[in-house]
């Protein structure tokens, strides 16, 4: 699960770039729903 994030949080990062406020919404998201799991 750790690595899924990871691997979402480093493609929106190159998508959105790093420090922008979507990157940060994209990996709070993803890691909100592996939580739940």
């Amino acid at each position: 699960v750790e690595d899924l994030v990871t691997i979402i949080s480093h493609f929106s990062g190159r998508m959105y770039g790093m420090r922008s406020r979507k990157h940060r919404e994209v990996v709070k998201r993803a890691e909100e729903l592996f939580a739940q799991t």
